[in-house]
């Protein structure tokens, strides 16, 4: 496949993602590389200079969404070198696949999973906390049709949290020896 292959789609569990990545790179590869696994991004930069060494283009992906369908799109959002990004959109280009690139080097797309994923799990575990001690005093349906009524997510009322709060998760680009980059 690292023979025949211009662009290379890395989608595995997240625990081998750094195995491929160098199983490829130990073939050679030397064509786009994009990895779209839920990596941290220092994982996605041990990734890239893993690949890099072979010569691979790499590209840092992040599929966020549900597997498309009539009603649904999934989103691919991609971060590193600009010649990339538009080989990858045009891969997807005739698809229900959303592909979005994202300014900045590899490390973006993943920081951006990480968020985001962040924000669903913890939501559902409060959700899941809300409902159990709203059915426990027997007001679960009032709460629903609170809920109901909302139109937006908390993710995006940028004012109801504290700008502090947003800060004190800022991701800082690390060296190879795990010092925060100049």
């Amino acid at each position: 496949m690292t023979e025949r292959a211009d662009i290379i789609l890395s989608i595995c569990p997240p625990a081998h993602a750094q195995e491929v990545a160098a199983a490829v790179a130990d073939q050679g590869f030397s064509g786009l590389y994009v990895d779209g696994n839920a990596v941290s991004p220092a994982t996605m930069t041990s990734i890239s200079a893993t690949l890099s060494q072979s010569g691979a283009t790499v590209l840092d992906g992040s599929v966020i969404g549900s597997p498309p369908s009539d009603s649904k799109d999934t989103r691919f959002f991609l971060s590193g070198p600009s010649e990339g990004l538009a080989q990858v959109a045009a891969v997807f280009a005739d698809s229900a696949v959303r592909v979005r690139p994202l300014p900045g080097d590899v490390g973006k797309a993943s920081v951006l999973k990480l968020s985001y994923s962040s924000y669903q799990k913890a939501s559902r575990a409060l959700t899941a906390v809300a409902r159990a001690l709203a059915a426990d005093h027997g007001v679960e349906g009032e709460l629903l049709d609170i809920a109901q009524g909302r139109t937006t997510s908390y993710l995006t009322e940028t004012a109801y949290f504290p700008k502090v709060a947003a800060r004190a998760w800022r991701w800082a680009p690390r060296d190879a020896r795990g010092r925060p980059r100049a």
